[in-house]
């Protein structure tokens, strides 16, 4: 399998949709997928996986977090993937179960999985399979790997693979067994040689069985000597057996009433689709007819409109003769008001002309009391009031600063309050700066001292807990030499039953065979062949023992012996477990007994300790560098703004005293001969008002 394109939209951190060409890469052989933590390196990699088999190894199918974090509930999330099998270029696309809004009304509705499978044909992309269960089918027999399989030999899962470096050499080797599935071959091999140990057992114990037979039935051929020849082999055969079997017969009719239903199913799926279209179609026609009616309706109300205006138009048109008389009346009675005002005027002027004069004369006089003189004529009167008011402005701006000189004075004097506040933090914050690089120096000498504490610390940890596991197994060696050496006693013990057993079995086979020829003599009668040599006579008949071994006794023998032999192979087993145990459990303590370890553990937890406090003390004096250099550049900024801010200060101290001296000079100005300049103000208007009133009487 060979991967030529993946495309990602709504899934994992990525919310537009992204495309990563690997056809670009072809040429390079081998690329690196690199990035900052989180910027969604693993998700390229969920992103085959998901496409391929509809689940990721890192969130173990929960399909609700393979959506973007990021999505709306109308953005669609879908993973493709173009890749090479079989000869043959494949696409597949799926998106996992998700909510989305309603096409009609309002809320959500569940957006099930999806997934689509297409082949590349010489007309184009060609549709395979629409159904995640059709298209898992399908991906089975082209990718010829399950998902544990693929991600075992192919894609190995970033948790895991973390896991396998860090791992020690035990761990590793059973992190490799996880990852490639070996479990049930070890699971095999443990049951075969168990198979093998019991097979080898119980031949052995069949071969001192057999081995004491035939040892008691050579005594038996020498003692007898008769034994005669012939049917010596058994050549009887099993009968045959007849082989074969009728062959298959038609399917079974479940079979076909199965496929009749996946047909009916599939043809309601067709229909239930094809009426879904059919109410799209008509929705949209609906719209449309509905928008057409409403364009109508619009259309209607304006030819309304039209025909109500033009019968409007129409009485207007119709009154024409009696609007153009009134809009010649309009035209005299217009010209006639034009002349209404100055006849009025003239009027009014004839009326107030002698008042006037006598007002004239009134203001002239009040003018003189005032001591202006010289007033015979218009220009003199308008450049004497020019002159006033431009004096009377130039006395105004004097006026606002008598105010305000008493507030300029006080702000002087909290400015100077300021300035000082700021020189004293000034040097404060330079006395500061001063003692850093004394302190930076001690600190940076400490870390230096301390730099190796945390690789201490860690080797230290790592020797204690290797020490440690050590210490149990050494522990566990003590406990299980004391079972080995119970569970050895155990084994010689059963094996001294079972040689007891095995021989009080055999004393009865051969006291039961010593007797064989006695209870055969017995049995024989004068002129009756011999059941063992057929002869007819019997010269010296055998003479049988008193105390004859019955069957039962064998048999019982026999029970005792076997009951023995199972408790040996019990025993045996128990000891090989316990020595096994025992051995493990000695190689994993390194060969150190508990009293060394324990003394080991003891060296190893005073230079823990002591390298913790290292290393604690390390991060405390780093968190202090770093919170001097802090403050040292915190301090030099606050000197360099209060080095500006001191500069400020004076400068508009400096210039606050300027305006208040320009304040005084100019107020001395303003007062002239008067004690204040409130009262040489007063004077000025009076002045100004009597020559505006000669002026108005005049006018």
């Amino acid at each position: 399998m060979k991967l030529h394109r993946l495309e990602l939209e709504g899934f994992g951190p990525f919310l537009e949709r992204q495309v990563v060409d690997f056809d670009a890469f072809a040429d390079d052989g081998i690329f690196l997928i690199t990035g900052r933590t989180g910027a969604g390196k693993s998700s390229v990699l969920d992103g085959v996986c998901y496409a391929l088999y509809g689940g990721v190894p890192r969130y173990d199918g929960a399909e609700r977090r393979l959506r973007s974090d990021h999505c709306g509930l109308d953005d669609p999330t879908t993973v493709t993937v173009e890749f090479s099998a079989e000869g043959r270029r494949w696409r597949v696309t799926r998106s996992p179960e998700y909510e989305r809004p309603k096409r009609s009304g309002t809320g959500t509705t569940k957006e099930p999985h999806r997934a689509a499978l297409e082949v590349l044909e010489a007309e184009g992309w060609t549709g395979v399979a629409a159904r995640p269960v059709d298209v898992a089918a399908h991906l089975d027999e082209i990718l010829g790997l399950t998902q544990q399989q693929f991600l075992q030999v192919i894609l190995l899962a970033q948790n895991r693979f973390a896991r396998f470096l860090l791992a020690k050499n035990d761990e590793r080797q059973a992190l490799l067994r996880t990852l490639f599935g070996t479990r049930s071959f070890e699971q095999y091999a443990a049951a075969l040689d168990e198979r093998r140990k019991r097979a080898a057992e119980r031949l052995a114990a069949e071969g001192t069985e057999v081995s004491t037979l035939v040892d008691e039935a050579e005594r038996m051929v020498a003692a007898f000597d008769a034994a005669r020849a012939g049917d010596a082999d058994d050549d009887t055969a099993p009968p045959a057996v007849a082989a074969g079997a009728p062959s298959d017969g038609p399917a079974p009719t479940i079979h076909e009433r199965l496929a009749h239903v996946v047909r009916g199913v599939e043809r309601m799926e067709y229909r239930v689709e094809a009426a879904a279209h059919e109410r799209e179609t008509a929705k949209r026609g609906l719209d449309a007819a509905l928008a057409a009616e409403r364009e109508a309706t619009a259309l209607h109300g304006r030819q309304v409109e039209r025909r109500a205006t033009r019968e409007r138009l129409a009485v207007l048109e119709s009154d024409t003769e009696r609007i153009d008389a009134a809009r010649a009346e309009l035209g005299t009675a217009t010209a006639a008001e034009a002349l209404r005002a100055p006849l009025e005027a003239v009027a009014r002027a004839e009326r107030s002309l002698a008042p006037a004069e006598a007002a004239r004369d009134d203001a002239v006089a009040a003018a003189e009391r005032l001591g202006e003189t010289g007033l015979d004529s218009t220009l003199t009167l308008t450049a004497r009031d020019d002159d006033l008011t431009t004096l009377l402005a130039h006395v105004d701006e004097a006026f606002a600063l008598e105010d305000d000189l008493a507030a300029i004075d006080a702000d002087i004097r909290a400015r100077q309050v300021q300035l000082d506040e700021a020189v004293r933090r000034a040097d404060d914050v330079a006395a500061r700066l001063a003692d850093v690089p004394a302190a930076r120096v001690a600190l940076e000498e400490r870390l230096a001292e301390l730099a190796d504490a945390t690789a201490r610390r860690d080797l230290a940890t790592a020797e204690r807990a290797e020490v440690d596991r050590r210490l149990e197994a050494a522990l566990e060696a003590e406990r299980l030499a004391e079972e080995r050496d119970t569970a050895d006693l155990a084994a010689v013990v059963r094996a001294d039953e079972l040689q007891r057993a095995v021989e009080a079995w055999s004393g009865l086979l051969r006291r039961r065979l010593a007797g064989a020829a006695g209870e055969l003599a017995h049995a024989l009668v004068e002129g009756e062949p011999c059941a063992v040599c057929g002869s007819t006579e019997h010269p010296a008949p055998a003479v049988g023992a008193d105390d004859p071994v019955t069957d039962a006794e064998i048999a019982a023998a026999e029970d005792r012996k076997n009951a023995a032999t199972e408790q040996d192979r019990l025993a045996s087993d128990a000891a090989r477990i316990t020595r096994d145990a025992h051995a493990l459990a000695a190689a994993r303590a390194g060969g150190e007994t508990v009293v060394e370890l324990r003394r080991r553990r003891d060296r190893i937890d005073a230079d823990l300790a002591r390298a913790q406090a290292d290393a604690a003390e390390r991060d405390r004096r780093a968190a202090e560098r770093v919170a001097l250099l802090e403050r040292e550049a915190t301090d030099a900024a606050e000197s360099e703004r209060l080095g500006r801010e001191l500069a400020d200060a004076r400068q508009e101290l400096a210039l606050r005293r300027q305006s208040a001296e320009a304040a005084r000079a100019a107020l001395v100005e303003a007062r002239a001969e008067f004690p204040t300049v409130r009262d040489r103000r007063r004077d000025l208007r009076a002045r100004r008002d009597g020559v505006r009133a000669v002026i108005a009487a005049r006018a």
